[in-house]
């Protein structure tokens, strides 16, 4: 199967699970979802599916978004790392551009948010430095 059929695949399933989890009135199960299918992948397939879940982290679906940056941290997609850089960018871009001294409150926790995920996934060792090539800044707690 090639990428252009996995991501069809997964837009189809991304319907069903979007549909069952409003039927039954329980976002939060689409997630579960996700992260039982995942599991379950074999090496082929989950490569396939960090692509699509790295484009999916810069979707303008929110809950495509949401699903995907929980399964990169989750499942440390390290294949998504450039998608989440330029999502950091994107998010502190925006709390930057605030004109009455304000952060964007969903830019700013997005941007701390996708911080944490890059550094978590970069933890294991040295190879993940920012364009700048300093070292990320450490994890904070919300």
């Amino acid at each position: 199967m090639n990428l252009v059929e996995f991501e069809k695949l997964m837009e189809q399933k991304w319907d069903e699970i979007k549909k069952a989890a409003e039927a039954s009135k329980f976002s939060q199960g689409a997630l579960l979802d996700w992260a039982k299918i995942y599991r379950i992948l074999d090496s082929e397939q989950r490569l396939l599916a960090d692509q699509v879940v790295s484009d999916w982290v810069l979707s303008k679906d929110l809950g495509k978004q949401f699903v995907a940056l929980a399964l990169v941290d989750h499942f440390m997609i390290r294949m998504a790392l450039p998608q989440l850089r330029e999502f950091e960018t994107d998010c502190q871009r925006r709390v930057g551009q605030r004109t009455d001294k304000r952060a964007d409150p969903a830019a700013l926790y997005l941007s701390t948010k996708v911080t944490q995920i890059i550094n978590r996934i970069c933890a294991p060792d040295d190879l993940c430095k920012n364009s700048n090539d300093e070292k990320l800044k450490p994890d904070i707690a919300f």
